[in-house]
Protein backbone atom coordinates (compact mmCIF):
# COMPACT_ATOMS: atom_id res chain seq x y z
CA UNK A 1 0.00 0.00 0.00
CA UNK A 2 1.40 3.78 -1.16
CA UNK A 3 1.46 6.54 1.13
CA UNK A 4 -1.62 8.15 -0.82
CA UNK A 5 -3.73 4.93 0.16
CA UNK A 6 -2.50 4.98 3.33
CA UNK A 7 -3.84 8.70 3.72
CA UNK A 8 -6.71 7.51 1.99
CA UNK A 9 -7.90 4.82 4.26
CA UNK A 10 -7.07 7.28 7.60
CA UNK A 11 -9.46 10.46 5.79
CA UNK A 12 -12.22 7.87 5.40
CA UNK A 13 -11.78 6.73 9.03
CA UNK A 14 -11.61 10.01 10.06
CA UNK A 15 -14.76 11.17 8.21
CA UNK A 16 -17.21 7.98 9.60
CA UNK A 17 -16.10 9.43 13.01
CA UNK A 18 -17.21 12.77 11.44
CA UNK A 19 -20.05 12.22 9.78
CA UNK A 20 -21.76 11.22 13.32
CA UNK A 21 -21.12 14.55 15.61
CA UNK A 22 -20.39 17.28 12.84
CA UNK A 23 -21.08 17.67 9.10
CA UNK A 24 -18.84 20.62 8.80
CA UNK A 25 -15.26 19.17 9.13
CA UNK A 26 -16.87 16.09 7.83
CA UNK A 27 -17.51 17.93 4.64
CA UNK A 28 -13.85 19.36 4.81
CA UNK A 29 -12.73 15.44 5.16
CA UNK A 30 -14.44 14.75 1.52
CA UNK A 31 -13.17 17.61 -0.19
CA UNK A 32 -10.09 16.01 0.86
CA UNK A 33 -10.28 12.93 -0.32
CA UNK A 34 -11.81 13.93 -3.47
CA UNK A 35 -9.23 15.87 -4.05
CA UNK A 36 -5.75 13.63 -3.01
CA UNK A 37 -5.24 12.10 -6.23
CA UNK A 38 -5.75 14.69 -8.21
CA UNK A 39 -3.47 17.45 -6.30
CA UNK A 40 -1.37 15.31 -3.83
CA UNK A 41 0.79 17.96 -2.98
CA UNK A 42 -1.52 20.65 -2.80
CA UNK A 43 -4.20 18.79 -0.86
CA UNK A 44 -1.71 17.06 1.45
CA UNK A 45 -0.51 20.91 2.33
CA UNK A 46 -4.11 21.83 3.00
CA UNK A 47 -4.30 18.96 5.44
CA UNK A 48 -0.91 20.18 7.15
CA UNK A 49 -2.83 23.70 7.33
CA UNK A 50 -5.93 22.32 8.79
CA UNK A 51 -3.49 21.37 12.45
CA UNK A 52 -2.52 24.67 12.67
CA UNK A 53 -3.69 27.60 15.46
CA UNK A 54 -6.68 28.04 17.35
CA UNK A 55 -9.69 26.58 16.81
CA UNK A 56 -8.22 23.93 14.41
CA UNK A 57 -9.00 20.11 13.79
CA UNK A 58 -6.42 19.63 16.38
CA UNK A 59 -8.06 21.15 18.68
CA UNK A 60 -11.39 19.58 17.98
CA UNK A 61 -13.40 17.46 20.26
CA UNK A 62 -16.21 15.26 19.41
CA UNK A 63 -19.18 15.83 21.13
CA UNK A 64 -23.24 15.36 20.98
CA UNK A 65 -26.16 16.49 22.96
CA UNK A 66 -23.97 17.64 25.35
CA UNK A 67 -22.06 15.01 25.80
CA UNK A 68 -18.56 14.22 25.39
CA UNK A 69 -18.12 10.56 23.76
CA UNK A 70 -14.13 9.37 25.68
CA UNK A 71 -14.19 6.27 23.07
CA UNK A 72 -14.82 8.17 20.02
CA UNK A 73 -12.72 11.03 20.97
CA UNK A 74 -9.52 8.82 21.36
CA UNK A 75 -9.86 7.14 18.35
CA UNK A 76 -10.18 10.38 16.02
CA UNK A 77 -6.98 11.86 18.14
CA UNK A 78 -5.12 8.40 17.23
CA UNK A 79 -5.98 8.61 13.34
CA UNK A 80 -5.74 12.78 13.38
CA UNK A 81 -1.95 12.25 15.16
CA UNK A 82 -1.44 9.61 12.36
CA UNK A 83 -2.53 11.44 9.18
CA UNK A 84 -0.24 14.62 10.13
CA UNK A 85 2.39 12.14 10.79
CA UNK A 86 1.78 10.42 7.10
CA UNK A 87 1.45 13.98 5.43
CA UNK A 88 4.86 15.12 7.42
CA UNK A 89 6.22 11.74 6.12
CA UNK A 90 5.76 12.70 2.65
CA UNK A 91 6.43 16.11 2.76
CA UNK A 92 10.22 15.00 3.91
CA UNK A 93 10.71 12.79 1.26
Amino acid sequence: MNYLDKIQNTVDDIIAILEKYDDDWANVFKRIKNNLYLNQKNTIRDIRYLYGGMGSFNDFVLQKDGNIPKDDNNKLYELRTKLYELCCQQTLS
